[in-house]
């Protein structure tokens, strides 16, 4: 009895599973590079406010509303992100390695450099960015 049991288990399965979708998505963090920096206004990477390839000193009108960000940088040697608190590069900061994702910036704060915002959470308080050789994180 438990032989057949597994024959009809096992038939089920094989049926659920043809009935599955066959292609998949790759997550983002599996997705090829493309060598910027990826700012979102909601959580889990909605609602794209602005990528970039360079430096910023100033994000415009992306600065404080971030709700998440992507670094998608190209581990060329200058890979790694830091994210500033305020603009051109001013008060505390926070690395972010090449490939990272953070799709809910409030658990993350800014936990490096003197001045403004040190120990506030990285939601709605990024106001420039600049790329840093990879491995300063």
């Amino acid at each position: 009895m438990s032989k057949i049991s597994t024959v009809v288990a096992g038939t089920a399965v094989a049926a659920l599973a043809a009935l599955l979708p066959s292609t998949a998505q790759a997550a983002p963090s599996q997705l090829s590079a493309d060598g910027n920096l990826h700012a979102y206004l909601g959580a889990y990477r909605t609602s794209q406010c602005a990528q970039w390839e360079g430096n910023s000193s100033d994000w415009g009108s992306c600065a404080n509303v971030t709700h998440s960000l992507w670094n998608n940088g190209v581990d060329d040697g200058m890979g790694d992100v830091l994210v500033y608190w305020g603009t051109g590069w001013t008060g505390a900061y926070r690395c972010i390695n090449t490939g990272t994702v953070i799709d809910d910036l409030s658990t993350v704060t800014f936990n490096r450099g003197s001045g403004g915002g040190r120990g506030q959470t990285l939601e709605n308080n990024i106001a420039s960015h600049r790329w840093v050789p990879s491995g300063t994180c």
